[in-house]
């Protein structure tokens, strides 16, 4: 019977656009749980008690799994008491140091679980934290040594095209999305991914026919939504990036992305007063957000209020004060 269940973490970035599309990490989507049987033999060759150390690591797993975070811990270490460098427990405490968002201490303990199993399921999680810790050249080591274990492993030639994209290898980054397509070929995260990549390369339209595959699995996703939404303004089709947009937002009223979005589409259609009341309601939702600072403080300017338009300005450049932008839009009005 399978003793773990090794938790995959899986990323679906999506980007801002301003000024242009910019892909960054954001936070997990969803976690990909998988059962891997350990061997009979991997079980029965543990120091210590064989089924006290079964049934601890199983007591661990079911903590987690019901979101007993602190408990799950406990009965790992446990389980490294009964059996010191046991890499199954060093996995567990490594996926709940990442799920408390320590990241250095989860990528420890995932090393320290590989020094006792060579797992593909492993190396992935290793990648993972590695890349929220911005070791971009890491993270792909570790998806490629993953792969090396795995070659069919399609959530890590995603997460490998995730890192990839992050260092600007678009083109590689396509054919790792595309390898993991091949071995799963309707995964929602991985289509989406995809067309993200094929946005940056400039095939908007392509990437809209990617974007809407990922619709058809899950029609519910307000995050294809907008990145579908963004592909139909970068191709001129204005009306429909509005429609995609205000799709997103029933799906996800709280969505401040994407009521930038919307801002700078209506103002494409110069739709001033419903484009400034959209980014009205993004800052609303995130005060900081410096992008929907400076376009309002655009929206104004063209509008001739151009009091209000240099608060704007300002207040973009409080919350980000590296925004070149903005302080040549302020210098402008």
């Amino acid at each position: 019977m399978p003793v773990l269940q090794h938790i995959v973490a899986f990323f679906m970035p999506f980007g801002a656009c301003f000024p242009a599309f910019r892909p960054r990490l954001c936070k997990a989507v969803e976690n990909y749980i998988m059962i891997i049987g350990m061997s009979k033999k991997s079980l029965h060759t543990h120091r210590g008690g064989t089924v006290n150390l079964t049934g601890t690591l199983q007591a661990a797993l079911e903590a987690y799994e019901r979101g007993h975070i602190e408990d799950a811990q406990a009965h790992a270490r446990t389980a490294l008491k009964i059996d010191p460098g046991n890499g199954d427990a060093n996995h567990i405490l490594g996926i709940c140091a990442y799920r408390l968002g320590q990241h250095l201490r989860a990528a420890e303990y995932y090393r320290s679980a590989l020094r006792a199993i060579k797992s593909p399921f492993i190396y992935n999680n290793l990648g993972v934290a590695l890349k929220e810790l911005g070791k971009a050249e890491e993270a792909e080591a570790a998806y490629r040594q993953a792969l090396t274990l795995k070659p069919d492993y399609a959530e890590a030639h995603c997460n490998l095209g995730n890192a990839l994209r992050d260092g600007g290898r678009v083109d590689e980054a396509l054919s790792a999305y595309r390898k993991a397509l091949e071995i799963n070929p309707s995964n929602p995260v991985t289509l989406n991914n995809l067309g993200n990549a094929l946005r940056e390369k400039g095939s908007a339209e392509e990437a809209i026919e990617v974007y809407m595959r990922a619709l058809q699995v899950r029609p519910a996703s307000a995050d294809t939504y907008r990145n579908l939404g963004i592909a139909l303004r970068q191709s001129g089709k204005i009306d429909e990036a509005i429609a995609a947009y205000r799709r997103a937002l029933t799906l996800k009223p709280d969505f401040a992305e994407v009521y930038y979005n919307l801002g700078n589409a209506l103002r494409d259609k110069e739709q001033l007063s419903e484009a400034m009341g959209a980014y009205t309601r993004a800052l609303e939702l995130r005060p900081d957000y410096a992008e929907a600072h400076c376009n309002l403080g655009n929206a104004l300017k063209e509008t001739g209020d151009i009091d209000r338009a240099l608060d704007e300005y300002g207040r973009a450049i409080d919350a980000n004060p590296g925004f070149g932008q903005a302080y040549n839009n302020m210098a402008n009005a």
